[in-house]
């Protein structure tokens, strides 16, 4: 069986290739709608889409990839992108043969209600989707998160231990020192 570790070639490339643009402020992840969905569901038993509800009631929406493993890796996404990305639905793709995935929308984004709060109650988000994942067996939890998503997964990671392990890439540490190019002409 490949490990996590083991495909860290191919993450590294996806990272460069599909991230790079995005977190230079220059592109976006999500208009991707040219492009057929990449995910061959031949590898996945079952493509089950999910509305979650926290603790605070919020619809927390969410792709679950089951394959019948042992093992599930979280997929939590940056500010402004959301699970139906086309960079998640090739991470998916390269998880898929080794790993259930559970990809999910934070709160303001993509399918999920609510409004995004910076941090402060998006914990909650991935705290629901941890339940759920542990109430369906699963020995091993892992997150990979990106941009918020990494923040989430690490301040998730700090009190919750039903985590097993993360992945963050690009956490940032200041939402203060954050340079926004979404309306930017040049872009």
């Amino acid at each position: 069986m490949t490990t996590l570790v083991s495909r860290g070639v191919e993450l590294k490339r996806l990272l460069v290739i599909f991230l790079f643009p995005y977190l230079m402020g220059c592109a976006s992840l999500t208009d991707r709608s040219h492009l057929k969905d990449i995910v061959d569901d031949s590898n996945v038993h079952r493509v089950i889409s999910l509305q979650l509800e926290t603790v605070d009631k919020h619809r927390i929406a969410a792709t679950y990839y089951n394959a019948g493993r042992s093992k599930v890796i979280i997929l939590a996404h940056g500010f402004f992108n959301n699970k139906d990305s086309y960079l998640f639905k090739r991470i998916v793709k390269s998880l898929v043969d080794s790993y259930d995935v559970i990809a999910f929308d934070f709160r303001g984004h993509g399918k999920s209600n609510g409004l995004f709060t910076w941090t402060t109650n998006e914990p909650r988000d991935l705290e629901e989707v941890i339940r759920y994942a542990k109430t369906h067996g699963y020995t091993q939890v892992g997150i990979m998160g990106f941009s918020l998503g990494a923040a989430v997964a690490l301040i998730e990671a700090s009190k919750n231990r039903d985590i097993n392990s993360v992945i963050a890439v690009s956490a940032p540490f200041d939402f203060g020192h954050i340079d926004y190019h979404f309306w930017d002409q040049r872009c």
